[in-house]
């Protein structure tokens, strides 16, 4: 990271180190101990991969029931396991993520390929994520963060990209052109950081309906912030 003179850094490493600094005192559900922890590493990526998956369009709580449910497969969650299942079986175990029909099927189908091709471990590179069937530049992204410690991009999910849109720090319109212009905002040491400190932020606080803007800890320099404290102002004014 670069060594920035004291209260000279750039705007927006204040704001993310503000925000750092509020989440460490302000929980939120990503922070929880994860649900596919195992002591093999190899399972723990595959159940990385499958859990970024599942969550696509669902809510976090949704996803983590989802994957309890899959671990309680005879033999757990793994890519031999889950690579005989029949469609409907695992339909009934994931019931209640989006696209339930779909992320099945694709997820089977992952589990077939990790199997028969990575020696039932997972791709070991981004490239080689992005063709299993149902992996995107996000999941591709967090699996190389998360499951390979090889932290190769800004996983960007609806959190991220609405937040950094708020702030100001992008105008984007794309997940994939937020992640693309945070990853050239932002240096890379921070990459990780930001994503677990920003989802988090706007799990809890930043939301899409009701945002908290009276407890956000950059409400002075926040563009959205600035713009509904002069909306509430102009209406009492009236």
């Amino acid at each position: 990271m670069k060594n920035y003179p004291k209260n000279s850094e750039p705007l927006h490493i204040q704001q993310l180190n503000k925000i750092i600094d509020f989440r460490k005192v302000n929980e939120a559900p990503v922070d929880a101990e994860s649900q596919c922890e195992t002591e093999n590493d190899n399972i723990f990526r595959f159940q990385t991969l499958i859990t970024l998956m599942l969550s696509s369009q669902t809510r976090d709580q949704m996803t983590t029931n989802a994957l309890l449910s899959l671990q309680t497969l005879e033999g757990g969650l793994t890519p031999e396991v889950l690579a005989v299942q029949n469609k409907s079986k695992i339909k009934e175990l994931i019931k209640g993520v989006s696209f339930t029909n779909t992320k099945a099927e694709r997820i089977i189908e992952v589990a077939k390929i990790c199997r028969d091709k990575y020696n039932n471990d997972i791709p070991d590179t981004y490239e080689k994520l992005l063709e299993l069937p149902g992996v995107g530049p996000k999941m591709a992204t967090l699996t190389m963060n998360i499951g390979w410690k090889n932290v190769v991009g800004i996983g960007v999910d609806t959190h991220i990209h609405r937040i950094s849109n708020r702030i100001g720090w992008v105008k984007t319109k794309t997940p994939e052109e937020t992640a693309k212009n945070l990853e050239k905002l932002f240096p890379k040491d921070l990459w990780e950081t930001l994503d677990v400190t920003i989802v988090g932020f706007g799990q809890v606080f930043c939301s899409a309906k009701k945002p908290k803007c009276q407890d956000c800890p950059i409400s002075d320099t926040c563009k959205f912030c600035s713009r509904r404290k002069k909306q509430n102002s102009d209406i009492e004014d009236i």
